[in-house]
């Protein structure tokens, strides 16, 4: 019997200690930055790619790195967005895990905004990702809820 309460307080000790591990956490940027992003108007002659991470339950500590063009961008947590100013022409993100590697590629007009959703869902061994292009109304619901990561200075 006593063996039966150990066991028992020790799943609960291990179930309270994950639960106060928290969410994964990714720099976030001034909130001057955030209000800019969510006015939704692109550089002069460049265009806006918002790459943004909801806040689904599933593979919530998990952060997320985002490529752009083969270069760091940065990472998502739970309820962010990247904003990434870019030249016209093609372009590619890609986001990462452990498990896979998922990529969407787009030809950006200038004066133009453009978003993509990133998902996580339990894959294998590790989370899985999965990045798929949003509608403006969408990217603008979601980015007006989540709070901007910070990037890499893309050039």
């Amino acid at each position: 019997m006593d063996a039966i309460k150990y066991l028992r307080h020790l799943a609960l000790l291990a179930f309270s200690s994950a639960a106060l591990v928290g969410c994964g956490t990714v720099p976030i940027a001034p909130a001057n930055l955030d209000s800019q992003a969510k006015t939704f108007t692109p550089e002069p002659g460049k265009a806006s790619i918002y790459v943004m991470r909801g806040g689904s339950i599933r593979g919530y500590s998990y952060v997320i790195k985002t490529v752009l063009d083969g270069r760091l961008a940065g990472s998502l947590a739970r309820d962010t967005y990247q904003l990434v100013s870019v030249p016209p022409g093609e372009h590619d993100i890609t986001v990462t895990s452990s498990e896979n590697e998922q990529r969407q590629k787009l030809t950006a007009e200038a004066g133009k905004n453009y978003f993509f959703k990133v998902s996580v869902a339990m894959g294998w061994m590790a989370p899985r990702v999965h990045i798929e292009a949003a509608s403006e109304e969408e990217g603008r619901r979601q980015v007006s809820g989540s709070k901007r990561a910070e990037t890499t200075t893309y050039q």
